[in-house]
């Protein structure tokens, strides 16, 4: 096992909030430090809710900055609420299904 310092961004997207973590895995022990939290809203048009897609991308970018700040990063994972996909329909959210 390499002894390198490795740390990866991951960006938790769940039904009401997300929230970026960064973790670092160095000399064999793991440590996790949330670095950017936010609201997760849907939108609503013409009575029908949908992510709220620029806001994620938003969101993103703003937890990259947070992590660049922190020491940065290896690589990056991303994992949604997987209900959202399941039931989603030409991108409305599956609270509107």
């Amino acid at each position: 096992m390499s002894d390198k310092k490795k740390q990866v961004l991951a960006f938790d997207f769940g039904g009401g909030s997300g929230r970026a973590i960064l973790g670092t895995l160095e000399n064999g022990k793991i440590h996790m430090e949330e670095v950017h939290r936010f609201s997760n809203d849907p939108v609503i048009v013409n009575g029908t809710m949908y992510w709220d897609t620029l806001r994620h991308f938003f969101e993103i970018k703003q937890g990259i900055v947070k992590a660049k700040q922190k020491g940065g990063f290896d690589s990056i994972g991303i994992d949604t609420w997987g209900v959202d996909f399941g039931l989603r329909t030409f991108g409305r959210a599956w609270r509107s299904a």
